[in-house]
């Protein structure tokens, strides 16, 4: 319990005395100063931390004031234990009369505490000694002023302006022709001792007015002059007493003022000529294609040109709209100006439309119309039709010749090229199989079969229809006949119609012989069954669905063929 009382303790200790470095009391310890030796003080201090470390003092000086700086540095945490030290600090050579001495001690730059002010008598060791009062302490540049010399004792004298040897007579007369604090000091000597006092002459610079350059001005212009306005007791060479003046005509004029401290200035300017204006002329308004390079010529001879675009030259070449200005002079003359608008022709994008289809060919076009068409393979009209994917170029002008030049990538999609070869003839109990040339695509056949091949099991008309990726449908069609052992042969002079057919299919033939009618849907099955011996025979299909059909036909030789026709 005591050791947690202790540190309890030492912890309230650190966190209420951190940051103290306390003055205590200062001591002269030079026995009756004198301004021919050094004085020394002695500081005694109490420090309520064992880190803290003494990095020295730094002594000003204000008048007969001197104040000792004591500086010391701690870290983060202090170290609780109170010591006791005692700082001596040398002051120099003080000067004679009244002197007064205070301590102060910083701890990390900050302020910590102010000891009370020590009055000190510094005697004069020297017999001479210097004393001299300025007839004035504030005057111009270039102004004098004299001094009444009082020094006593001394067997010579110098005069120094801020250091700098000037004179060594008794009662001499000054002259400052810089501004600035400068320092006055009289050094006394006697023997082999001496004496030293100065004063503090703020000498003032005459207010600076500066009206520039004699000149020309142009006609109908005024010359504009002003000086600064914190002047007092101006006047001009016209009588007026503004900060402010305008002349135009060919003279001399002069101005006079005074600044806040007294000091006297002036300047002069003459007007030698007055100037015509220069007639600047750039001609009517223009309208331009955009993007095109157009010229814009000054229209005359000057010597100085300053375009709104910051050309020098004769001439600028520009390509946007805008206002454009030129400024510019002939010789002996005053700049004069002008203006000119350059707009732009409205003009209609180059924008290219293709076909959405774009199986097999693609029709490129324009959203408008345009009076001239260049494409890069040669055609002059407003559309083309590309068969083969590529990269075109296409050149357009307007009404207002105004040409705009676009490019366009040209994109066209295969059409799968179906090949399911020649027609050929099924017999019954042998195997026939119809196949796509086409691999990874998208089938449909006539008998609704999505697979690449199909098996054939009957006669009829056979199709194939295969998509691309890009939906791009080719097709073909393959007739199968039903072989009969030997040689098929074609009925004569067969017509069938109409084709495709709503209500009747019309069948004519030329010889008179029993004929046996067969009609096949797409996928192979009897649908329909006739004979008969007339040479016109006309089959009812109203019954059947739309869609596509086929009509085997045989003679009792044994004669077949076969056709297909669609049912609306």
């Amino acid at each position: 319990m005591k050791k947690l009382a202790t540190l309890l303790f030492l912890s309230v200790f650190s966190a209420s005395v951190f940051g103290q470095a306390l003055i205590g009391t200062t001591n002269i310890t030079t026995t009756n100063p004198d301004n021919c030796s050094d004085t020394w003080i002695s500081v005694n201090l109490l420090l309520y931390c064992s880190n803290y470390s003494y990095t020295g003092a730094t002594i000003t000086q204000s008048g007969s004031a001197f104040n000792v700086q004591l500086d010391y540095t701690v870290g983060f945490i202090c170290l609780p234990a109170l010591q006791y030290p005692t700082v001596n600090v040398n002051l120099g050579q003080l000067p004679p009369g009244a002197v007064t001495v205070q301590a102060t001690a910083y701890l990390n730059s900050t302020l910590s505490s102010t000891g009370a002010v020590t009055n000190i008598s510094v005697g004069q060791c020297c017999g001479a000694i210097a004393a001299f009062t300025p007839s004035e302490d504030t005057i111009c540049v270039g102004e004098s002023i004299s001094v009444t010399n009082t020094s006593t004792g001394q067997d010579s004298l110098k005069w120094y302006q801020d250091w700098e040897l000037v004179d060594t007579s008794f009662s001499p007369t000054f002259t400052f022709d810089s501004a600035g604090s400068i320092a006055l000091t009289l050094v006394a000597f006697a023997d082999t001792c001496n004496d030293t006092t100065e004063h503090l002459i703020q000498v003032y610079a005459a207010p600076e007015i500066d009206l520039g350059n004699d000149t020309s001005i142009c006609d109908g212009t005024e010359l504009q002059l002003s000086i600064p306005g914190n002047l007092n007791n101006i006047l001009w060479s016209d009588g007026s007493t503004s900060s402010s003046n305008t002349f135009n005509a060919v003279g001399t004029y002069w101005v006079e003022a005074t600044s806040n401290q007294g000091c006297s200035g002036s300047d002069t300017i003459s007007i030698s000529a007055i100037l015509p204006i220069t007639d600047v002329d750039l001609g009517e308004d223009l309208l331009i294609c955009p993007g095109v390079p157009t010229v814009i010529p000054s229209g005359g001879n000057y010597v100085n040109l300053f375009w709104s675009t910051g050309d020098t030259t004769s001439s600028i070449t520009v390509s946007t709209a805008g206002t454009y200005w030129l400024q510019a002079n002939a010789a002996g003359e005053c700049t004069g100006g002008d203006t000119i608008e350059v707009n732009t022709y409205t003009i209609s994008p180059l924008v290219f439309i293709d076909a959405q289809d774009k199986c097999g060919e693609n029709e490129v076009s324009t959203t408008v119309s345009y009076s001239s068409y260049s494409w890069s393979d040669g055609s002059a009209t407003s559309s083309v039709i590309f068969t083969d994917s590529t990269a075109i170029t296409l050149s357009v002008t307007d009404v207002n010749s105004c040409e705009q030049i676009g490019s366009f990538e040209v994109v066209v999609w295969d059409v799968p090229v179906v090949d399911l070869g020649e027609d050929t003839d099924y017999c019954p109990g042998e195997e026939l199989t119809l196949q796509s040339n086409i691999e990874g695509a998208f089938y449909a056949w006539s008998t609704g079969s999505t697979s690449s091949l199909i098996a054939v099991i009957s006669a009829g008309t056979y199709w194939l229809g295969v998509t691309s990726d890009e939906g791009c449908t080719g097709y073909d069609t393959v007739v199968v006949s039903i072989c009969v052992g030997v040689e098929s042969v074609k009925l004569p002079a067969l017509h069938i119609f109409p084709n495709p057919a709503a209500d009747v299919l019309n069948i004519q033939q030329s010889t008179q012989t029993l004929i046996n009618y067969q009609v096949f849907d797409a996928q192979g099955r009897l649908i329909l069954s006739r004979r008969s011996v007339d040479t016109k025979v006309a089959l009812d299909v109203r019954t059947l669905s739309p869609g596509l059909y086929f009509l085997e036909i045989s003679d009792a030789l044994g004669n077949r063929t076969s056709t297909s026709f669609i049912k609306e």
